[in-house]
């Protein structure tokens, strides 16, 4: 999964900043149920490691876009729900 993450981090984003950060995530997290869902069925250890890869290619399409999507949301709130957070 890091070495997923490292190769394609980048290139997610930029979907993200193009389609939307709410598209990017639900892409990532029906790309990482790919991955989980296809361990039940695998049972070859290569086969488990290319489950991994796909679940660590879902995972760069959500992991910046989260932070980014919640601070889309707090920065029309001028921070409050940030400042009720942190106090």
């Amino acid at each position: 999964m890091p070495l997923t993450g490292l190769l394609f981090e980048v290139p997610t984003g930029a979907i993200a900043d193009i389609y939307g950060r709410k598209f990017s995530v639900l892409l990532g997290y029906a790309i990482e149920g790919i991955g989980y869902l296809s361990l039940f069925f695998i049972q070859d250890f290569y086969a488990v490691l290319l489950a991994f890869a796909i679940i660590g290619f879902g995972t760069t399409f959500s992991s910046g876009a989260k932070e980014a999507w919640i601070t889309d949301l707090i920065k029309g709130k001028k921070g409050k729900y940030l400042k009720d957070y942190l106090v």
